[in-house]
């Protein structure tokens, strides 16, 4: 399931969603300080980083502070590689 879809087809039929951001692997690779302040203007720390598109626990990493942020997309990235 993509989760991405999943919380717009939600969110359009009027149920409650937490809230997200949804960046691509490319944009990251690209533009990673962009990203960051998209991720920080939208949410606040501790967040969790993980795949849209693999199991519900798959890659999944819990990033305290904007420190550890580029480790998690790194794992993510590992972890996407890895299925």
């Amino acid at each position: 399931m993509d989760k991405d879809v999943m919380k717009r087809l939600f969110r359009n039929a009027g149920l409650p969603i937490v809230k997200h951001v949804t960046v691509l692997r490319s944009t990251w690779s690209e533009q990673p300080r962009k990203v960051r302040k998209q991720i920080e203007s939208a949410l606040r720390y501790p967040v969790f980083v993980k795949p849209a598109n693999l199991g519900s626990s798959v890659g999944i990493s819990k990033v305290h502070d904007s420190s550890e942020l580029a480790a998690a997309m790194t794992r993510l990235r590992a972890s996407i590689a890895s299925w």
